[in-house]
């Protein structure tokens, strides 16, 4: 193979990751060529930080929109990620893509059609290189060094409300618990992009659940306000 990208990805045509590009590949190459088009103008979401409630809601439009299945939708737009990320890639040469569509073409099993969308996707994510420069150097700066909320999950409780609890050395024959009432809590877990830990869990009650939303919406009419001075400030100064 030709192209570094494709040497590097199939030194192993048989290990698993070759064989679940290729798979997801096909699943891209399979979707009418406004279903590709409308992935390729979803990537600007796809490849900034986003959650993975984002993330499932965009496959799910998406989805929607071509006619398939979200799962599809997602290994498609991984697809794309790739390729685009190459394209940004110091460790890519240049020209590089200029070999992709050859390599393809010596892959065993795609038909024509196939290949000529895999050339037709190619040549658009192309022609859009310097827009994936400009939004990468954005990303860069909206990320920052420190790790983006990614997911959150919520489970709500009853706990029961013990008189004494159980302890260790006694004999269980003389153990008879007794239930005072209810608790009710919410366990709360918050994914992050990257770091060690990237979950953290807490709990909270229905006031701890107030005081949070409060300082969020604070927050956000905070940023609201900043982004309001500074296009102001630019206003006055031409």
């Amino acid at each position: 193979m030709r192209s570094r990208l494709f040497r590097a990805l199939f030194e192993d045509p048989v290990a698993d990751n070759a064989k679940t590009f290729q798979r997801h590949l096909r699943e891209l190459l399979a979707l009418s060529d406004d279903g590709r088009l409308k992935c390729i103008e979803a990537l600007p979401t796809v490849l900034s930080p986003t959650t993975d409630f984002q993330t499932r809601s965009l496959c799910e439009e998406l989805a929607g929109a071509t006619s398939t299945d979200p799962q599809t939708i997602e290994h498609s737009l991984s697809v794309l990620a790739f390729f685009v990320k190459a394209f940004l890639s110091d460790a890519v040469p240049p020209d590089d893509h200029v070999h992709w569509i050859d390599d393809l073409n010596n892959l065993e099993g795609l038909t024509q059609a196939e290949r000529s969308a895999f050339e037709s996707t190619i040549k658009t994510l192309a022609d859009q290189r310097d827009k994936w420069r400009v939004q990468d150097r954005q990303d860069l700066a909206t990320a920052g060094v420190t790790p983006r909320f990614k997911s959150m999950g919520i489970t709500v409780e009853a706990r029961a409300v013990r008189h004494d609890k159980y302890r260790w050395g006694t004999p269980i024959e003389h153990y008879e618990p007794q239930i005072l009432g209810v608790a009710y809590v919410a366990s709360v877990a918050i994914g992050f992009s990257e770091g060690m830990p990237d979950e953290v869990y807490f709990q909270v009650d229905e006031s701890d659940i107030d005081n949070m939303i409060c300082s969020l919406l604070a927050a956000k009419k905070e940023l609201q306000a900043l982004r309001h001075y500074i296009a102001n400030s630019k206003d006055r100064t031409q």
